[in-house]
């Protein structure tokens, strides 16, 4: 650990590796074999690599997004199903990935729920009606959008 005026360091004792470095007003930033993986930039972040996240296979079911979900995958369809969200107004930017696997989507079709009475591209549902089709959704703080 080193603390360099408005910076600390964080590195391995054994090969003095880089494994964090904080800066007071500018951010952080988080090291892999000196490589830079992560870091937080004016405006955002920068991640450097692959991005790994959240995939939910749902097998023929109803399904409501748990708070750790990302990419929600339908399979085996044999009747419509309904994928409910939480509300928007408490997961401003989130984003989440729909897709159905299979080829069953335009027989039994996925309706997507909010569970309060916010809107998805203005209409109360959305429904993924194509086969191995995908819907991508972003909270806008108040209602779902479709991007």
């Amino acid at each position: 650990l080193k603390i360099l005026g408005s910076q600390i360091e964080i590195n391995n004792a054994a090969n003095s590796e880089n494994i964090a470095t904080f800066t007071q007003n500018a951010g952080a930033s988080l090291y892999y074999n000196n490589h830079l993986l992560f870091a937080t930039i004016s405006g955002g972040v920068k991640i450097s690599g692959g991005l790994t996240t959240t995939i939910a296979s749902i097998n023929n079911t109803d399904y409501t997004l748990a708070t750790t979900d990302h990419i929600i995958i339908f399979t085996n369809l044999s009747a419509g199903r309904t994928l409910t969200l939480p509300t928007a107004q408490a997961t401003s930017g989130r984003m989440v990935i729909v897709k159905e696997k299979d080829g069953y989507a335009s027989a039994n079709n996925i309706t997507i729920a909010t569970e309060g009475s916010e809107t998805i591209d203005g209409n109360s549902t959305a429904t993924l009606s194509t086969n191995k089709g995908t819907i991508r959704l972003v909270s806008d703080g108040t209602n779902w959008l479709i991007i």
